[in-house]
């Protein structure tokens, strides 16, 4: 599990503001190949990781400077994050 955590990280005018709260990586310990400098061409490389699985989730924040809307934090999540809860 890699997490970062931001404390002043946003963006925003007058009536909105967005920040940037913590970003989650899980299943950097589950790679599969690891191939490095694999020679494909008389001058090309490749590099490759593959994981079994990789999950990322991003925490966002809306703060709105009105009263009759409403403030709150957006979850955005791909891969297998369930156990982040």
């Amino acid at each position: 599990l890699l997490e970062i955590e931001f404390n002043d990280l946003s963006i925003g005018n007058d009536d909105m503001e967005v920040a940037l709260k913590h970003i989650r990586v899980t299943g950097l310990d589950s790679i599969s190949s690891f191939n490095v400098l694999d020679a494909i061409g008389p001058q090309t490389i490749r590099n490759e990781l593959k994981w079994e699985r990789l999950g990322v989730q991003v925490v966002i924040s809306l703060m709105s400077s009105e009263q009759s809307s409403m403030s709150g934090r957006l979850q955005i999540s791909s891969g297998p994050v369930d156990h982040l809860r």
